[in-house]
């Protein structure tokens, strides 16, 4: 939401992504299924810290055809060490 004089009221991170949703159906969900403007993130279920991630270096990595649902298990937490519970989530990067 936009204020009338120009102040975004909206949920911005970093970056200036703007948060979407978490992920639907990641294990169904291959990178070549996301538009070139969602950005990708991680949230984390124990303490609620959200992240951005760098899709296109993972993308490079794993590949075009790498289901995101299978790099779940990787995603660690930074601030309390969590491995268990992570979440993947989308956001928009500004245009």
């Amino acid at each position: 939401m936009k204020h009338r004089r120009g102040i975004d009221l909206g949920r911005q991170e970093k970056g200036g992504i703007t948060y979407l949703e978490p992920l639907k159906e990641p294990a169904h969900t291959v990178f070549e299924d996301l538009k070139e403007w969602i950005a990708l993130g991680a949230s984390c279920p124990s303490c609620e810290r959200e992240a951005w991630l760098d899709r296109w270096e993972l993308q490079r990595k794993y590949g075009k055809g790498a289901y995101i649902g299978q790099l779940t298990q990787w995603l660690r937490c930074r601030g309390c060490n969590n491995k268990v519970g992570n979440k993947w989530i989308i956001g928009q990067l500004p245009r």
